[in-house]
């Protein structure tokens, strides 16, 4: 299995195996995101830029739960963003090449759910607890703070949120009874079944995961040529 978080856990409540097994798609984390953008009376002409150029580096915001990132997306991305209807939107899309943005990406720590619904449609019920809507605010405080420093005459806070690092569902411990995979990344129920992605993440770590992915399908395609 590889098809991330929501596809495993769709494949196997699907497929009908696992059916007792309460603990597949539970402990789904995503590493909220929101992103706040700076208006300023120069053109910034951020868009024409690297989509992800710079991040902080700096050790408060890291021990505090959430890091920066410059990460301005094209304006089809931007528009989707901003709030308002009609003219008031259309008046904040006509000054993108005034605007820098900042996203604030936390660790999320209240698990969400992945469901399948009896028709396999799939549903995902994920919310920020209290101590992730405080991550949160300290990170858009930041922001403002770096706008405010910069220059920035107006700031506006993105109209939605969104969440990039899909990982768990299919978390991954010694007991049968509180996860799915087993260390030696085969399913506790059905050990001719590996499952090697970010689906196997027990919580959100507080990195990027990729490279995390990465050495662990490895480490899975080791056991998996053992096994055979």
């Amino acid at each position: 299995l590889a098809a991330g978080s929501i596809g495993n856990t769709r494949i196997l409540k699907r497929s009908g195996l696992g059916t007792n097994n309460k603990n597949i798609g539970k402990d789904f984390f995503t590493h909220p995101q929101f992103m706040s953008l700076g208006i300023y009376d120069e053109a910034v002409n951020a868009h024409k830029g690297p989509f992800q150029a710079m991040k902080s580096n700096d050790k408060n915001f890291r021990k505090q739960g959430f890091k920066l990132e410059n990460v301005f997306g094209p304006p089809v991305a931007l528009s989707m963003l901003l709030p308002g209807f009609g003219k008031e939107h259309m008046d904040l899309m006509k000054d993108i090449t005034r605007m820098a943005c900042v996203e604030v990406a936390i660790r999320d720590k209240t698990p969400g759910e992945i469901l399948v619904n009896s028709k396999g449609k799939t549903k995902i019920k994920k919310e920020l607890g209290p101590q992730d809507l405080k991550t949160r605010s300290k990170g858009i405080k930041a922001i403002h703070n770096i706008f405010q420093s910069t220059g920035a005459k107006q700031i506006v806070d993105g109209g939605f949120n969104i969440g990039l690092h899909l990982m768990g569902g299919l978390g991954m411990g010694t007991d049968p009874s509180r996860s799915v995979v087993s260390p030696e990344f085969d399913l506790h129920f059905n050990r001719r079944i590996f499952c090697a992605d970010s689906s196997v993440f027990p919580n959100a770590p507080g990195i990027n995961p990729s490279l995390t992915v990465m050495a662990m399908s490895l480490m899975a395609a080791e056991k998996v040529l053992k096994r055979i």
